[in-house]
């Protein structure tokens, strides 16, 4: 069963906030190009992150007394492995070159050249995986969804461990709303590749979105056994709590995220959402506000952080949060319902004013 979907809609009539059925948790997050990189700016001085230790031990099962011996072995393995796949990822560095140069021109507005470009490195022995997946995400932000499975797939032929394109993968086809296939798709990588725990956190994703929450806590406690520092665990182990209605625990398990991971906007995401079910607006409109800050694609929190400022009557603001993602994903279709709300209010409100300063 699906729980509801993280976007908001804006009520036409009473301008308040209405859940809608669309897309799984943190479903545009993925959409970043594995090269590029981008300065992480500080918390604002008026939200105040608490970072409490969370017990990821809490579910009701019993306690194994061999466990935590083997939880160290596994973790000492699963440092191995890790230092392993980090080896088989290396990329020549003409490669890194060559595809840096083309994610300028994607983000200078010249997706064609950038994919040329791109393409052209798909067979190269060092580093044409991550060609393939950087051509993915590219072909996913302008709507192609086919294209871009094509690539991730062929990113994974080439480079198995590599869970960036696995994840992004599987949430095309949870927005698609195609759970099995989803699910079929995961348990195979993580069948394929046991050890990678990264794996086995992209696949919580699909579980998440089936509404099988006790699982998801039990597979990210797995996955915190082996990691105690797996960030991405955490958060899906944080947002089932969540979706349970703990929320207390929701809340410590990501304040030990963000303490590991502050730059994590997932994390703020969360904690907003949390705010909001408490009807703490204020609070909730900061910490959306700190996602987007974070992560600009994060095109969730950018429409919910554009709900909450229609809410309190600042309709030019939300008219520009909404636009920007529309320029980001033109098929993200509840920016364009909320848009519309709120270019409404908006000319209302001009037409009100004495002079309006701007025709509607």
């Amino acid at each position: 069963m699906r729980q509801d979907s993280f976007p908001q809609q804006i009520n036409e009539k009473a301008g308040i906030s209405a859940p809608i059925v669309l897309v799984a948790v943190l479903a545009l997050v993925g959409l970043s190009l594995a090269m590029g990189c981008r300065s992480t700016p500080p918390p604002p001085e008026d939200v105040e992150v608490e970072t409490p230790t969370a017990d990821f031990d809490d579910v009701d099962e019993p306690a194994d007394p061999d466990d935590e011996d083997r939880d160290d072995d596994a973790r000492e393995e699963g440092e191995e492995d890790r230092d392993d796949e980090k080896e088989g990822e290396q990329v020549a560095s003409h490669v890194d070159a060559r595809i840096d140069s083309a994610l300028s021109d994607a983000e200078a507005g010249d997706l064609e050249g950038a994919m040329d470009a791109l393409r052209r490195l798909v067979d190269e022995p060092e580093g044409g995986f991550l060609a393939a997946y950087n051509l993915g995400v590219l072909h996913e932000a302008v709507g192609e969804a086919d294209r871009a499975i094509e690539y991730y797939v062929q990113a994974l032929r080439r480079q198995p461990d590599f869970t960036p394109a696995l994840t992004n993968l599987l949430r095309i086809y949870i927005r698609a709303d195609e759970l099995a296939e989803a699910d079929t798709l995961g348990r195979e990588f993580v069948e394929l590749r046991p050890d990678n725990l990264d794996h086995r956190a992209a696949h919580l994703e699909v579980v998440l979105a089936d509404g099988r929450y006790q699982d998801v806590v039990q597979g990210a406690r797995f996955i915190l056994r082996r990691d105690v520092d797996h960030v991405d665990a955490m958060i899906q182990f944080a947002t089932a709590k969540y979706r349970l209605g703990q929320f207390e625990f929701s809340e410590a398990i990501i304040g030990t995220a963000l303490g590991i991971s502050p730059e994590r906007a997932e994390g703020y995401y969360l904690l907003a959402k949390i705010a909001w079910a408490q009807e703490d607006f204020g609070r909730a409109t900061r910490l959306f506000r700190m996602a987007v800050d974070y992560e600009p694609r994060f095109l969730e929190a950018r429409n919910n952080y554009a709900v909450l400022l229609h809410r309190v009557g600042d309709y030019k603001s939300a008219v520009e949060q909404l636009e920007k993602a529309i320029e980001m994903a033109p098929n993200f279709a509840p920016a364009y319902i909320n848009l519309g709300n709120a270019h409404k209010e908006l000319c209302a409100q001009i037409m009100t004013e004495p002079e309006p300063e701007e025709p509607c």
